[in-house]
Protein backbone atom coordinates (compact mmCIF):
# COMPACT_ATOMS: atom_id res chain seq x y z
CA UNK A 1 0.00 0.00 0.00
CA UNK A 2 2.21 2.72 -1.40
CA UNK A 3 1.45 6.41 -0.85
CA UNK A 4 3.18 8.92 -3.14
CA UNK A 5 4.11 11.96 -1.02
CA UNK A 6 5.93 14.03 -3.68
CA UNK A 7 3.30 16.81 -3.51
CA UNK A 8 3.66 17.11 0.26
CA UNK A 9 7.45 17.28 0.07
CA UNK A 10 7.15 20.21 -2.38
CA UNK A 11 4.60 22.00 -0.13
CA UNK A 12 5.73 21.55 3.51
CA UNK A 13 2.99 22.10 6.10
CA UNK A 14 0.12 21.58 3.65
CA UNK A 15 -2.20 18.61 4.26
CA UNK A 16 -3.20 16.23 1.48
CA UNK A 17 -6.12 13.76 1.71
CA UNK A 18 -5.84 10.14 0.59
CA UNK A 19 -7.93 6.96 0.41
CA UNK A 20 -6.67 3.52 -0.46
CA UNK A 21 -7.59 -0.11 -0.28
CA UNK A 22 -5.26 -3.08 -0.18
CA UNK A 23 -4.95 -6.69 0.88
CA UNK A 24 -3.35 -8.09 3.99
CA UNK A 25 -3.12 -11.77 3.20
CA UNK A 26 -2.61 -12.63 6.85
CA UNK A 27 -1.51 -10.82 9.93
CA UNK A 28 2.11 -11.69 10.62
CA UNK A 29 4.14 -11.35 13.82
CA UNK A 30 2.65 -14.49 15.40
CA UNK A 31 -0.98 -13.44 15.02
CA UNK A 32 -1.97 -16.35 12.81
CA UNK A 33 -5.21 -16.76 14.77
CA UNK A 34 -6.84 -14.12 12.52
CA UNK A 35 -8.24 -14.72 9.08
CA UNK A 36 -8.52 -11.59 6.94
CA UNK A 37 -11.99 -11.41 5.35
CA UNK A 38 -11.95 -8.01 3.61
CA UNK A 39 -9.56 -5.59 2.01
CA UNK A 40 -7.87 -3.13 4.35
CA UNK A 41 -9.34 0.34 3.83
CA UNK A 42 -7.24 3.36 4.87
CA UNK A 43 -8.16 7.02 4.63
CA UNK A 44 -6.68 10.15 6.09
CA UNK A 45 -4.29 13.01 5.45
CA UNK A 46 -0.52 13.38 5.13
CA UNK A 47 1.80 16.34 5.52
CA UNK A 48 5.55 16.92 5.19
CA UNK A 49 7.56 18.85 7.76
CA UNK A 50 11.30 18.85 7.25
CA UNK A 51 12.34 15.29 6.43
CA UNK A 52 9.34 13.81 8.22
CA UNK A 53 5.98 12.82 6.76
CA UNK A 54 3.06 12.79 9.20
CA UNK A 55 0.16 10.50 8.32
CA UNK A 56 -3.13 10.64 10.22
CA UNK A 57 -6.42 8.85 9.64
CA UNK A 58 -8.30 5.64 10.21
CA UNK A 59 -8.23 2.11 8.93
CA UNK A 60 -10.94 -0.51 8.71
CA UNK A 61 -10.85 -4.28 8.16
CA UNK A 62 -13.04 -7.35 8.73
CA UNK A 63 -11.43 -10.32 10.52
CA UNK A 64 -12.36 -13.80 11.71
CA UNK A 65 -10.98 -15.37 14.87
CA UNK A 66 -11.90 -17.79 17.65
CA UNK A 67 -13.66 -16.77 20.87
CA UNK A 68 -11.42 -17.15 23.91
CA UNK A 69 -14.26 -18.50 26.08
CA UNK A 70 -16.33 -20.83 23.88
CA UNK A 71 -13.81 -21.51 21.06
CA UNK A 72 -16.40 -20.80 18.33
CA UNK A 73 -15.28 -18.83 15.28
CA UNK A 74 -16.75 -15.34 14.83
CA UNK A 75 -16.20 -12.33 12.61
CA UNK A 76 -15.82 -8.68 13.56
CA UNK A 77 -14.98 -5.36 11.96
CA UNK A 78 -12.11 -3.40 13.46
CA UNK A 79 -11.72 0.37 13.03
CA UNK A 80 -8.53 2.03 14.22
CA UNK A 81 -7.50 5.68 14.31
CA UNK A 82 -3.79 6.33 13.77
CA UNK A 83 -1.25 9.14 13.74
CA UNK A 84 2.24 8.15 12.66
CA UNK A 85 5.52 9.70 11.55
CA UNK A 86 7.65 8.47 8.66
CA UNK A 87 11.31 9.52 8.70
CA UNK A 88 14.25 9.13 6.31
CA UNK A 89 16.72 8.28 9.09
CA UNK A 90 15.67 6.34 12.17
CA UNK A 91 17.39 7.38 15.37
CA UNK A 92 17.22 5.48 18.69
CA UNK A 93 14.72 7.94 20.20
CA UNK A 94 12.30 7.77 17.27
CA UNK A 95 9.42 5.35 17.05
CA UNK A 96 8.49 6.30 13.49
CA UNK A 97 8.62 4.31 10.28
CA UNK A 98 11.29 4.60 7.59
CA UNK A 99 10.71 5.85 4.06
CA UNK A 100 12.88 6.79 1.12
CA UNK A 101 12.29 8.81 -2.00
CA UNK A 102 8.79 10.09 -2.71
CA UNK A 103 6.87 7.03 -1.53
CA UNK A 104 5.93 5.54 1.82
CA UNK A 105 4.62 2.03 2.35
CA UNK A 106 1.67 2.05 4.77
CA UNK A 107 1.42 -1.75 5.09
CA UNK A 108 3.66 -2.24 8.15
CA UNK A 109 2.19 0.80 9.89
CA UNK A 110 -1.38 -0.37 9.28
CA UNK A 111 -0.63 -3.91 10.45
CA UNK A 112 1.17 -2.71 13.59
CA UNK A 113 -1.58 -0.23 14.55
CA UNK A 114 -4.23 -2.87 13.93
CA UNK A 115 -2.50 -5.52 16.05
CA UNK A 116 -1.81 -3.08 18.90
CA UNK A 117 -5.49 -2.07 18.98
CA UNK A 118 -6.76 -5.63 19.47
CA UNK A 119 -7.70 -6.73 23.00
CA UNK A 120 -5.81 -9.60 24.62
CA UNK A 121 -8.94 -11.76 24.69
CA UNK A 122 -11.55 -11.53 21.97
CA UNK A 123 -15.07 -12.67 22.78
CA UNK A 124 -17.85 -13.58 20.35
CA UNK A 125 -20.16 -11.50 22.58
CA UNK A 126 -19.87 -9.74 25.94
CA UNK A 127 -22.03 -12.30 27.78
CA UNK A 128 -20.36 -15.41 26.33
CA UNK A 129 -20.80 -18.27 28.81
CA UNK A 130 -17.83 -20.31 27.59
CA UNK A 131 -17.39 -24.05 28.00
CA UNK A 132 -18.53 -26.39 30.79
CA UNK A 133 -15.42 -27.20 32.88
CA UNK A 134 -16.58 -30.83 33.22
CA UNK A 135 -17.71 -31.89 29.72
CA UNK A 136 -16.59 -28.93 27.52
CA UNK A 137 -20.12 -28.32 26.18
CA UNK A 138 -20.61 -24.81 24.77
CA UNK A 139 -22.90 -23.21 27.38
CA UNK A 140 -24.10 -20.60 24.87
CA UNK A 141 -26.06 -23.42 23.20
CA UNK A 142 -27.82 -24.48 26.40
CA UNK A 143 -27.18 -26.34 29.60
CA UNK A 144 -25.16 -29.55 29.45
CA UNK A 145 -26.74 -31.29 32.45
CA UNK A 146 -23.49 -31.75 34.34
CA UNK A 147 -23.57 -31.29 38.06
CA UNK A 148 -21.44 -28.37 39.14
CA UNK A 149 -18.24 -29.57 40.78
CA UNK A 150 -18.59 -29.64 44.54
CA UNK A 151 -16.41 -27.19 46.33
CA UNK A 152 -14.15 -28.72 48.93
CA UNK A 153 -15.09 -27.40 52.31
CA UNK A 154 -12.27 -25.06 53.19
CA UNK A 155 -12.10 -23.90 56.78
CA UNK A 156 -12.99 -20.25 57.03
CA UNK A 157 -10.06 -18.39 58.59
CA UNK A 158 -12.45 -15.76 59.97
CA UNK A 159 -14.82 -18.21 61.68
CA UNK A 160 -13.20 -17.56 65.07
CA UNK A 161 -13.63 -13.79 64.67
CA UNK A 162 -17.28 -14.25 63.80
CA UNK A 163 -17.79 -16.23 67.02
CA UNK A 164 -15.99 -13.56 69.07
CA UNK A 165 -18.17 -10.74 67.71
CA UNK A 166 -21.40 -12.71 68.09
CA UNK A 167 -20.60 -13.22 71.83
CA UNK A 168 -20.05 -9.50 72.38
CA UNK A 169 -23.43 -8.60 70.90
CA UNK A 170 -25.33 -10.93 73.26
Amino acid sequence: MILNVAEAIKAPGEQFPFKMEGRLEELSRGFDRFKVLSPLFIEGTYMALGESIFVEGRLKIRLETTCHRCLDPFTFEKKVKFREEFVKHLDPDSDGFLYSGDEIDLTDMAEQDLILSLPMRLLCREDCLGLCPTCSHNLNRGSCGCQPPEEEAQPNPFAQLKQMFSKEVD
